[in-house]
């Protein structure tokens, strides 16, 4: 499978482009295991993250926007907000702000953090 900001750079001989639970779970999921070694993943595209964490993915009602609930414990939210400033930008954004799922509705990432929601120590 194939999830920009994940693999990109692999030279797979086929291209099956992950659906969008995955290329988000993939791409939050790499962010954790990259700053700290620790993270049920999207295992085909990150087979060194199989087992490691948990989430689910539901439909909300709307047209533009899914949502996926990732449970991981943190001890800080810096590496997501670094990796969207940085590498990821465009791709990976944050939010600190309380909000619903049609306020992510014309948001230029493809990927958007609540960071209200998190589990930090």
């Amino acid at each position: 499978m194939f999830v920009v900001g994940v693999n990109e750079n692999d030279k797979p001989e086929f291209i099956s482009n992950a659906s969008c639970t995955t290329n988000f779970l993939a791409l939050l999921e790499k962010v954790i295991n990259d700053s700290i070694g620790a993270a049920k993943a999207a295992g085909k595209v990150l087979p060194a993250l199989n087992g490691k964490l948990t989430g689910m993915s539901f439909s909300v009602p709307t047209v533009d926007v899914s949502a996926v609930d990732l449970t991981v414990r943190l001890e800080k939210a810096a590496a997501i907000k670094k990796e969207s400033e940085d590498k990821l930008k465009g791709i990976l954004g944050y939010t600190e702000n309380d909000v619903v799922s049609t306020d992510f509705i014309g948001d230029t990432s493809t990927h958007e953090v609540d960071l209200i929601v998190h589990i930090a120590k």
